[in-house]
């Protein structure tokens, strides 16, 4: 089973943008998103709230229930008074939500409570000098599974930061999403420059706490939605298989509890 394990999708209407956030140009419906995995023989979506509906959850609800099976849900919690409730309330009512998403290594006691409470893990958009929050968090909650959103958004010529990231494999209850290629990158496709640093994850997290994503639809403003297998062998070589596996799709599927 292959799985994106992260992308975004939004409508052109009814739902109208989170108050500040201009209206995208265009719309990225769930079924656009859908379209593309069958092509490129993607099973299934890790979709992540877009930051289009701030914490309007009606859209992503709407999606869930409408593909059943076929996609996890992750809503995003905005740290501060009533944010933990609203994120039970939603769990409670819509199935399918698997995580939360914070912006920034929010310790907002209550979140992480609510996603110990509830087994939701939490994913966590960070900089690069962001990490050694992350890896205080993820050792302060170590019931709550913990993923670090695009690599921890460290490029190439940061070596602080990839040994920051690096660092966080210490510490059993944190993953790394392998996605987001296109904006670490300062060459572009096939994204050769970020080779050493992907290399550097795999030996230091291993295949079962990697997983990849495309980040759609941001993606596609560099590149076609990307096939895993062919994104992961021009990073790390030729791979075995069951490590291949593990990376494209089992990894998120035992965390997000998809079905396989």
């Amino acid at each position: 089973m292959i799985v994106d394990a992260h992308a975004h999708v939004w409508s052109a209407g009814p739902y109208a943008p989170a108050d500040g956030v201009p209206s995208p140009s265009s719309a990225r419906p769930s079924s656009e998103l859908l379209g593309f995995m069958d092509a490129a023989g993607v099973d299934a979506a890790v979709l992540v709230q877009s930051r289009v509906y701030g914490t309007d959850h009606t859209y992503l609800s709407s999606v869930l229930a409408a593909s059943p099976g076929r996609v996890a849900g992750v809503c995003l919690a905005s740290p501060g008074p009533g944010a933990a409730d609203a994120v039970r309330e939603l769990v409670a009512t819509v199935p399918g939500y698997r995580g939360l998403r914070l912006v920034g290594p929010s310790d907002d006691a209550a979140i992480w409570r609510a996603a110990a409470d509830l087994g939701l893990v939490v994913g966590l958009l960070v900089e690069p000098s962001e990490l050694t929050s992350v890896a205080a968090l993820a050792a302060r909650y170590p019931e709550v599974r913990v993923v670090v959103d695009h690599l921890g958004r460290c490029r190439a010529s940061d070596a602080d930061g990839l040994a920051a990231l690096t660092a966080l494999a210490r510490l059993p209850n944190v993953w790394v999403k392998v996605s987001g290629l296109y904006a670490l990158s300062a060459t572009g496709p096939p994204y050769a420059d970020l080779a050493p640093l992907v290399r550097a994850c795999w030996w230091a997290f291993g295949p079962a706490r990697l997983l990849w994503g495309t980040d759609f639809p941001h993606v596609l403003d560099v590149e076609p939605y990307p096939a895993p297998a062919e994104t992961l062998r021009r990073l790390l070589g030729p791979l075995p298989a069951a490590e291949l596996a593990q990376v494209t799709g089992a990894t998120a599927t035992e965390l997000y509890a998809l079905e396989s």
